[in-house]
């Protein structure tokens, strides 16, 4: 693993290190726990995104096999 460091309120690290005692934890373990999580979710979101545009594409195919295009039709304006 590799070490971060950061810089927080005195304070809020002192709330951190209460909450992380009572939940028989620590605030490094909160901390990588809520990253971990983040992390996750943010790559299950993109993929749910790709399986959505994909299965709207398998859905709405347009084939032009049988259209004849010219020049004129897909340029004129």
């Amino acid at each position: 693993m590799t070490n971060l460091t950061l810089s927080i309120d005195e304070g809020l690290l002192r709330k951190a290190r209460k909450v992380a005692f009572d939940k028989n934890t620590s605030v490094n373990a909160m901390v990588r726990g809520y990253l971990e999580k983040t992390a996750t979710a943010e790559s299950l979101d993109i993929e749910d995104k790709i399986k959505a545009m994909r299965a709207f594409w398998d859905k709405h195919k347009f084939t032009a096999k049988d259209v004849k295009w010219s020049r004129k039709d897909l340029y004129d304006r």
